[in-house]
């Protein structure tokens, strides 16, 4: 009997401990651009990937945006700190989404463009005027309150 409870007591700690690592926050579609516009500093960036014997390397441009002012899951507006993991989740106005890394997403335009994937590429590009709503996901993401907002 006790070794039943093994599994499930495993299974239910990997849910607890992968649940509980995300955050998400949101902002407006002009708030992002805006602030694209101000901050983003392109720049070529390469992600290297180990497949023995070989090592395989892919260029891609960054952002270089260091902070976002954005609006957390308690709907207070915070600096938001994103890193290389944090997801960009675009909903359109038809009702599709389109998930890009944070940092490879530029205003092109009247467009955002990133990357689903740094390795592959896998281009993504939504017009500004087509998006519904904006949210950004990341792990164990870094914030910091702002006061008077």
């Amino acid at each position: 009997m006790k070794f039943r409870m093994i599994p499930v007591t495993l299974l239910a700690l990997l849910v607890l401990f992968c649940n509980g690592c995300t955050s998400y926050y949101s902002i407006s579609p002009t708030g992002l651009a805006d602030q694209i516009k101000r901050e983003q500093k392109p720049e070529e960036k390469s992600q290297l990937m180990p497949i023995a014997p070989l090592i395989l390397s892919n260029r891609y441009t960054a952002n270089n945006i260091e902070k976002l002012l954005c609006t957390d899951s308690k709907g207070d507006t915070v600096w938001f700190y994103p890193n290389q993991n944090t997801q960009l989740e675009v909903t359109t106005k038809s009702g599709d989404e389109v998930k890009m890394y944070f940092d490879t997403v530029v205003l092109e335009g009247t467009k955002l463009t990133g990357l689903r994937s740094r390795l592959l590429g896998m281009k993504r590009e939504v017009d500004l005027s087509d998006i519904a709503k904006i949210e950004i996901y990341a792990e164990g993401g870094k914030t910091e309150s702002v006061h008077g907002k």
